[in-house]
C-alpha cells in the first residue's frame, strides 16, 4: 500500500518560494517559460503569473504577494486578487514548481 503525502490547504500566510531545481527563463518583458526535469514538462507564463513567478524568487507569503500584486496593478481588487493568488499557487505547488515553507515568518 503507497502512502501520498497531502499538503495543508494553502492560505493568505502560507509562504512560498520557486524551487531551485526549476529552470526558467524570460521570453519578454511579460512572458517566461518554466521547465520542471522531473515531470518532463514546461510551462509558459505571462502577464501577472510571470509577476508572481518573478517575485516567488524569495520567500513570500501569498498575503504579502497579493500585497505586491495590488500595489502593480493599480486596478486589482483584494478579494479577486486573493483568490486568484490562491488559485495560481495551488497550481504551482501541484506541478512541483513551488517549496512551501513550513513554520516559515510570514513576508
Amino acid at each position: 500500500m503507497q502512502t501520498t503525502q497531502t499538503q495543508p490547504p494553502i492560505t493568505l500566510e502560507t509562504v512560498l518560494s520557486r524551487r531551485a531545481e526549476i529552470i526558467a527563463s524570460p521570453l519578454s518583458e511579460t512572458e517566461a517559460v518554466m521547465l520542471n526535469m522531473d515531470k518532463g514538462f514546461y510551462y509558459g507564463v505571462e502577464d501577472v503569473a510571470k509577476f508572481i513567478w518573478d517575485a516567488l524568487a524569495a520567500p513570500l507569503s501569498v498575503a504579502a504577494l497579493c500585497d505586491r500584486i495590488m500595489a502593480y496593478y493599480v486596478d486589482a481588487e483584494r478579494t479577486a486578487c486573493a483568490q486568484d493568488a490562491l488559485a495560481f499557487v495551488g497550481q504551482l505547488l501541484e506541478e512541483n514548481l513551488v517549496y512551501v515553507h513550513v513554520n516559515a515568518p510570514t513576508a
